[in-house]
């Protein structure tokens, strides 16, 4: 059913001013359970910890409850869900044309689960500031048992898409940002203390992975950071000691590897391999321009694209992902599929831009209340964050196939829900959610006579 057919709730109606937001019933209803099922299973993995808990098949709970949700609540679904959609939908129209189509079902079906258990969910009942609260909070706090893992490792994840060091330290890097920004609204010392030491766990777990794109994607969320911060300074200070933190306490090795960059197109380092599979993905793009080759089939159709000289030196490429976020999309989905993306991706930074003005003309207003001043500068700052989550994305991406991971989505999924909030509580304040001008004292007007001749020169 098209979304623009289900019933909207009238906003006024389900947005009283005195709505309890902090009962556990509107904090912690069955969708929002599901939604933290979701990122306690894809993030926290604990059936990677626990492999016995793999036989519960937890994934299939969590992401069958939020397509059950879904299908009962029937919520209107926001512009950048149906954009998701329409990518989802271009997927399903290629696999079956796919040179290796049992391959380009399996992704579809696996990114179809996600997109309709998990991502539309969070997009639509992440609804109250509450929910965002906890959910964003959860999201942190769950990458810190990874980190330490990863630090005790050698740099590797736990598992699935977190177990290779460079997409665990894109991983890490995108949960940087969430912590940076609890750190500005938190209140209370203990849960700042807590705050900035996950922040300096997360930072050294990306260290501990010793990825040089992982490096790249750091250094530019750093500088991303400090650019879209409201407390420039305050934010600069937090940057510089995360700085000099990592140069303290990261390994040699970790700073050996960075060095290497710079000899990243020898031959027998790894980025010339790099260079030589985008080479074939360029090969293969321009052979499929408009719709490429399929979902997850780049892997199997660079064997057609090899050149003699790298197989005759013992190298092939069949099997193989492309190691960049672009060149998976360019010959996988050809142009069509690369400008949805981008759509998708400019969209996103576009409703957060303009969230953000939202909320810097609000926090300007003398007469907000303080509650709402409190939930207006926590989506100010959430935002902002996000808006480094996607540089560190777009910048660490160029370096790993990560377009069927979750992250890009479930930032995706963010952003609409804290648009979604930052309308909801505008439409808040417009029914009179502020706080009453104090009057100004009225004078006796004889009292003022009197004064006026005191003042008087003689």
């Amino acid at each position: 059913m098209s979304s623009s057919a289900l019933p909207r709730p009238n906003v006024l109606e389900r947005l009283s001013v005195a709505e309890p937001e902090s009962t556990s019933d509107a904090t912690d209803s069955l969708p929002f359970v599901l939604i933290l099922g979701y990122v306690l299973v894809e993030f926290g993995r604990p059936h990677n910890w626990v492999p016995i808990l793999g036989y519960l098949h937890p994934g299939v709970i969590v992401l069958g409850g939020g397509m059950l949700a879904m299908l009962i609540k029937r919520p209107a679904i926001p512009t950048l869900g149906k954009w998701v959609l329409a990518f989802l939908g271009l997927m399903l129209v290629l696999a079956p044309f796919a040179y290796n189509n049992g391959m380009a079902v399996r992704f579809t079906r696996d990114f179809g689960l996600m997109t309709v258990g998990a991502i539309l969910p969070i997009m639509c009942f992440v609804d109250t500031f509450a929910r965002f609260r906890k959910l964003l909070r959860f999201w942190v706090w769950i990458h810190v048992p990874l980190a330490l893992y990863s630090i005790t490792h050698r740099g590797v994840g736990v598992g699935s898409f977190l177990a290779d060091e460079n997409d665990f330290a894109m991983a890490m890097n995108m949960a940087i940002p969430y912590a940076f920004a609890l750190l500005a609204v938190e209140k209370g010392t203990t849960r700042r203390i807590c705050l900035f030491g996950a922040l300096g766990i997360l930072v050294l777990a990306t260290a501990a992975t010793l990825s040089r794109g992982g490096f790249i994607g750091l250094a530019a969320l750093g500088c991303m950071l400090w650019v879209r911060a409201p407390r420039k300074l305050v934010s600069l200070v937090v940057v510089v000691v995360m700085a000099v933190g990592l140069v303290v306490l990261a390994p040699a090795t970790y700073w050996k590897e960075v060095g290497t960059i710079s000899r990243s197109t020898d031959e027998n380092d790894t980025g010339y391999k790099r260079l030589y599979l985008w080479k074939l993905a360029w090969r293969m793009f321009l052979d499929n321009p408009i719709l490429g080759v399929g979902p997850a089939n780049y892997q199997y159709n660079n064997q057609f694209y090899e050149d003699e000289k790298e197989t005759s030196r013992g190298f092939h490429s069949w099997g193989r992902v492309s190691h960049s976020v672009y060149f998976t999309l360019l010959p996988e989905y050809g142009l069509v599929g690369t400008v949805l993306f981008f759509i998708i991706v400019i969209k996103g930074i576009m409703a957060r831009r303009r969230a953000l003005r939202t909320c810097r003309s609000q926090l300007a207003r003398q007469d907000l209340s303080p509650e709402s001043r409190e939930r207006i500068r926590f989506y100010q700052q959430m935002l902002a964050g996000m808006d480094g989550v996607i540089v560190t994305f777009l910048v660490t991406g160029a370096f790993i196939a990560v377009l069927y991971y979750p992250h890009l989505w479930v930032l995706t999924a963010f952003t609409a829900a804290a648009v979604r909030l930052v309308e909801i509580e505008v439409t808040r304040i417009a029914a009179g959610d502020t706080v009453a001008p104090v009057a100004e004292p009225v004078m006796h007007p004889a009292m003022a006579a009197v004064l006026g001749r005191s003042r008087s020169p003689a």
